[in-house]
């Protein structure tokens, strides 16, 4: 082979070598568009799936409001207050906590009831009346496990819940029975977290 030829052998290998190089730039450029989507997939259709049971549970909440608004003055504990009927697994936040086996109860931040009368909310529960809105807000945690998704909104992400009722029932009519003993006792789970903070804005 002359002097000649060697530049061009050398510009074919080359050429060559270059389509090889730029396939492997393409591959780690999607794998990582890829994963990405993929994380976001998993993560945020958990977070999706546990809004849905989160509003359910706020729902049953919600409706025991509405059938007995004794209990709402009990609507961040369950372990003490009157009437007696609404404690334990008659209080709203125990109906909350135990609407759905899927939800880690230690998991919520906060439940809370919020009554309003033509639009203005009441601070005194024993001031409302048939007809009335009652309002349940919850906030939950929802645990992130994908390296990534974690790494663009930390360990947790928080999800909200809120369902609006009209108060049909009247002060002084309680559940009909209220659980004695443990709440496990009595078909739901013994709680762990017996009062919950208050509701603060997200």
């Amino acid at each position: 082979m002359n002097d000649s030829s060697r530049p061009a052998a050398f510009l074919l290998r080359r050429r060559s070598a270059l389509p090889r190089g730029q396939s492997l730039v393409e591959f780690a450029l999607s794998i990582s568009f890829l994963l990405l989507v993929f994380s976001g997939a998993v993560d945020l259709g958990r977070a999706y799936f546990f809004w849905i049971q989160v509003q359910s549970a706020a729902s049953d909440g919600t409706q025991w409001a509405a059938a007995y608004p004794d209990c709402i003055a009990n609507d961040t504990d369950s372990q003490s207050g009157s009437p007696d009927n609404c404690q334990g697994s008659n209080s709203i936040l125990e109906r909350v906590l135990n609407e759905d086996t899927y939800l880690n109860r230690n998991d919520y931040v906060c439940v809370k009831a919020i009554i309003s009368h033509n639009g203005v909310i009441l601070a005194d529960p024993s001031n409302l009346q048939r007809g009335d809105d009652v309002e349940i807000r919850t906030k939950f945690q929802v645990r992130l496990v994908t390296p990534i998704m974690r790494g663009l909104f930390g360990d947790t992400l928080a999800i909200y819940g809120d369902v609006h009722e009209t108060i049909r029932g009247v002060l002084g009519v309680t559940p009909p029975s209220s659980c004695e003993g443990t709440i496990g006792s009595c078909g739901g789970v013994t709680p762990s977290i017996p009062r919950m903070v208050s509701w603060t804005s997200p």
